[in-house]
């Protein structure tokens, strides 16, 4: 944060992919998150990622159902 020091917290987004990566550590550090639900690109992803994105958006597809 030490580079933004003229910016709060509060004022930082941060576009994630990975809903358990990216969303929840963010979240936790005080930023406004922004989910994406597809990447941008497979380019250069590996087969691990690719697994835990397809499980990360089954899981927040059991959430969006249980909240309506």
């Amino acid at each position: 944060m030490k580079h933004f020091s003229d910016v709060s917290v509060s004022q930082i987004a941060f576009v994630g992919d990975r809903l358990l990566t990216d969303v929840v550590l963010s979240n936790e550090a005080g930023f406004f998150s922004i989910y994406l639900t597809e990447p941008l690109s497979l380019r250069g992803d590996n087969i691990p990622s690719i697994f835990l994105r397809f499980l990360e958006s089954r899981i927040h597809r059991c959430i969006k159902l249980k909240k309506s």
